[in-house]
Parts: structure tokens; C-alpha cells; sequence
């Protein structure tokens, strides 16, 4: 169950945060773009920053029972593939979750 209590100090150093930055043209060209940002939570630094888009090449076609936006996963920019050296078997869609955590351990390298 979530508990909706404020906290008294932060208890993590680093924040993600994720924008829908599309425009209403771009969407009613099954165009979507994307921000995601790793920030200090201390100084509010941006960290880091990531910019990606997708498209619908069938326009939000339903046919054959399609998914738009799950198909729009194969034509994305960053490559939803998280290690193009052992591709993951299927459409991109399924690699969309491992994208967060992939880019967020590329910006924040432990010290050790």
C-alpha cells in the first residue's frame, strides 16, 4: 500500500524525472518525443539528460489488431535494444522497460 507521508530530509541523492515534451501536431502524426533526467536532488543539477522519439510508420492503423504506440517501439530513437551486442528476441516494445535503469546506471557511476 503507498503511504503519501512527507519525509522530513531526502533519503536518496538523485532524482529521475520523465516529460512528454510532443506537441499536438506531432501526435496527430503518431509522432512521440520524450525527456528523461537524472537530477541532484540536493543543488537541483541536471545530471543527466535524454531526448528520445518514436513513430507510427502506419499512422495509428488498427488493423489486424494492432497497437500503435507498441509498434512505434520499433522505430524509436534511442534503439529500444538494451545491448545491441546480444539483441533481445521479439518487437522493441518489450525491451522498453530496461530503458530508465539503463540510462540512469550510465549517468551515475558508483565510487568505490
Amino acid at each position: 500500500m503507498l503511504d503519501n507521508t512527507p519525509i522530513e530530509a531526502f533519503s536518496a541523492c538523485y532524482g529521475v524525472t520523465f516529460d512528454d515534451i510532443s506537441t499536438r501536431a506531432e501526435r496527430e502524426l503518431w509522432i512521440a518525443d520524450g525527456t528523461l533526467m537524472v537530477m541532484d536532488l540536493q543543488t537541483q543539477a541536471l545530471v543527466a539528460e535524454r531526448v528520445g522519439y518514436m513513430v507510427d510508420w502506419a499512422q495509428g492503423s488498427l488493423a489486424g489488431q494492432r497497437s500503435p504506440w507498441l509498434f512505434a517501439a520499433n522505430n524509436a530513437c534511442h534503439d529500444f535494444n538494451r545491448n545491441s551486442l546480444r539483441p533481445m528476441p521479439g518487437p522493441a516494445f518489450t525491451a522498453q522497460p530496461g530503458q530508465t535503469l539503463d540510462f540512469v546506471e550510465k549517468a551515475l557511476k558508483p565510487s568505490r
